[in-house]
């Protein structure tokens, strides 16, 4: 084997350094309930979702436990984990949800702005469900082909007057639930995004797959997305999508920062994961007010990922990302080349390359894009970017990013220290920091020589 490629594995698969959130120790559940009691068929063909919803009401009628899919394909719509119910995937068991968005009811909730829009009901969904578990080694199929196929020439709908700007659903939607543990479970085909964690605390997220085909382009198929989340540990998963692996997420619009129902995000802890697709590693915003306290560690970079990336948006007054520690950071050549970055993904119907080898988040260890999602003007109070530390990042990309301020973003207290890369994109070597006061660097090296810093 390689010795790079040794070297990051092993970091991938170290023993565990710090401290976690606490949490209840994992018994077996007290009561399991498997689904096929109340009819539901694993034939790929019926839609289960009465039965498996059945399931779930008699679970929790009888004082709570789970309810277990055994081996087989369990065709779905939207169910909901009513309060003291888990989900058990057995080993060889898919719960694929239904092709047909009247499957996934709509309604009005919460997303990203500060009022309810209309969007889809999850395959899963759960709210105020403490110490909820949704447990492997089985799978989650969202079913994503038919909807990304969909993607130019979504109906056009309404709930009531509200009209629908996001019509497919995600797998799971979490609101509201404390001490959660999601362990060993696949997630596929996202339609929308995987995992949409909002206000929940004190969880962990483990030994997970995220994952799409990259045969055609999996629009928004974010992996995990901890939205106004605090005390959250994501250790051990693997992350091949084609959006943001981890995104700290919030609200976003000139309302946001007095939202009071989108609390920060805080004290976030991602360790020993691999990254293989995805639009960044780990991911700041573009939608989210503040976000601070987040611990990065021992995480392997194979896919030309943008590794930190930080997403500002000129409508959001007062985005306030600080206190981010990243350490050990292994970074692996991706097997294909720039022009065939995911694989060559179009969107479907659309015959252009979805990612040109100009792009400018291919393969970089941290950059800040303070103009995402919206051509408005930035407006005062504008975006903060404070207190950062990047340090022990070790192995090969394609260049080395951008940190710079602007006149609506403040960049500042920037520590980057014992990075020793490769890189091999002779037009983005440099690092790029203009207006970034208590810029650090300590033993920072590109290709054996000291970094050359554009200021």
């Amino acid at each position: 084997m390689d010795p790079t490629r040794r070297e990051a594995l092993q970091l991938a698969s170290g023993a565990l350094l710090c401290a976690l959130p606490a949490l209840p120790a994992l018994a077996a559940p007290k009561r399991r309930v498997d689904i096929r009691r109340h009819g539901a068929v694993a034939d790929g063909v019926t839609v289960n979702t009465v039965a498996i919803q059945k399931a779930i009401d008699a679970c929790a009628a009888a004082g709570g436990g789970a309810i277990v899919v055994p081996r087989g394909v369990f065709l779905t719509g939207s169910i909901v984990l009513k309060p003291g119910v888990g989900l058990e995937l057995s080993k060889g068991a898919v719960l694929k949800g239904s092709a047909s968005l009247a499957d996934y009811p709509l309604v009005l909730r919460r997303f990203c702005e500060a009022y309810p829009e209309a969007l889809r009901m999850a395959l899963i969904n759960a709210t105020g469900n403490h110490g909820l578990r949704i447990t492997g080694p089985g799978t989650l199929d969202g079913n994503g082909d038919p909807f990304w196929r969909m993607f130019f020439n979504a109906p056009e709908e309404h709930v009531g007057t509200t009209k629908v700007y996001y019509p497919f659903p995600q797998i799971a939607f979490i609101q509201d639930c404390d001490d959660v543990l999601i362990s060993g479970v696949t997630f596929k085909d996202a339609a929308f995004w995987n995992l949409h964690m909002y206000r929940c605390r004190r969880s962990i997220i483990e030994d997970c797959s995220y994952e799409v085909p990259h045969v055609i382009r999996a629009p928004s198929s974010d992996a995990i997305d901890l939205d106004s989340c605090q005390d959250i540990t994501v250790r051990r998963c693997r992350f091949s999508v084609d959006d943001d692996c981890i995104a700290l997420k919030g609200t976003q619009g000139p309302g946001a920062a007095a939202y009071s129902e989108a609390p920060p995000v805080e004290r976030i802890h991602i360790h020993d994961c691999i990254f293989e697709y995805g639009l960044g590693c780990v991911t700041f915003g573009s939608n989210g007010t503040v976000m601070r306290d987040i611990k990065v560690e021992r995480i392997v970079n194979v896919g030309d990922i943008p590794t930190i990336r930080f997403k500002i948006r000129p409508d959001t007054p007062g985005q306030v990302y600080e206190r981010l520690h990243v350490r050990g950071v292994r970074l692996q050549e991706a097997p294909q080349p720039v022009s065939f970055w995911h694989r060559g993904e179009i969107f479907y119907g659309y015959n252009k390359p979805n990612f040109g080898a100009d792009d400018p988040a291919i393969g970089l260890i941290v950059n800040a894009r303070l103009t995402h999602g919206t051509k408005v003007p930035g407006k005062p109070p504008g975006g903060i970017i404070r207190d950062i530390v990047i340090e022990d990042v070790k192995g090969t990309t394609r260049g080395f990013g951008n940190i710079s301020g602007n006149a609506t973003t403040a960049v500042s207290n920037f520590t980057l220290r014992d990075v020793d890369v490769t890189l091999t994109d002779p037009k983005r070597m440099k690092l790029i920091a203009k207006g970034v006061p208590g810029l650090k660097l300590e033993n920072v090296r590109v290709n054996g020589a000291p970094v050359v810093v554009e200021t």
